[in-house]
């Protein structure tokens, strides 16, 4: 009797510890259980922040979508103004092609102009020929002018050197007449004492 309630006992015991153990682990799956409820807590408290700067966000959305709006409005009455220009532009590309055809005529009237022109241009180019020609020949009546003038250029300087010359023999002559004159006074004023 006694080796059964041993027995018992022993089992009771080994059921004990693992009971003890099982608790431990309970206690260490709580922690970390806390550990995550603490971090959800944290998660939660950055959704609210989210969704409130998502709020704050969506009231700038639904302001630039009535911003939007606005805008469309004015595209719309822009476009409204488009379609008008357009229609005054197609009117004025009717009067665009009405005096492209005016402009036809005259451009056909214009190469019949420059067909005559070139005809003229061509009697021009003619007469420039014999210009040319007749330029050749007063260049050469030039060169010979040029040399003659050269010539006379070297004569002049001659003549003013010859010149200088008889303004310096004056210059003595002068000298001289004026000692005669002196000499003359003396003559006339020996003769007055005679």
């Amino acid at each position: 009797m006694k080796g059964k309630l041993h027995a018992a006992l022993g089992k009771l015991y080994e059921a004990l510890g693992k009971l003890h153990g099982a608790l431990g682990k309970l206690y260490e799956a709580l922690g970390k259980l806390h550990e995550a409820l603490g971090k959800l807590h944290e998660a939660l408290g950055k959704l609210y922040e989210a969704l409130g700067k998502l709020h704050e966000a969506l009231g700038k959305l639904y302001e630039a979508l009535g911003k939007l709006h606005a805008a469309l409005g004015k595209l719309y009455e822009a476009l409204g103004k488009l379609y008008e220009a357009l229609g005054k532009l197609h009117e004025a590309l009717g009067k665009l092609y009405e005096a492209l055809g005016k402009l036809h005529a005259a451009l056909g009237k214009l190469y019949e102009a420059l067909g005559k022109l070139h005809e003229a241009l061509g009697k021009l180019y003619e007469a420039l020929g014999k210009l040319h020609e007749a330029l050749g020949k007063l260049h050469e009546a030039l060169g010979k002018l040029y040399e003659a003038l050269g010539k006379l250029h070297e004569a002049l300087c001659k003549l003013h050197e010859a010149l200088s010359k008889l303004h310096e023999a004056l210059g003595k002559l002068h000298e001289a007449l004026g000692k005669l004159h002196e000499a003359l006074g003396k003559l006339h004023k020996a003769l007055g004492k005679l």
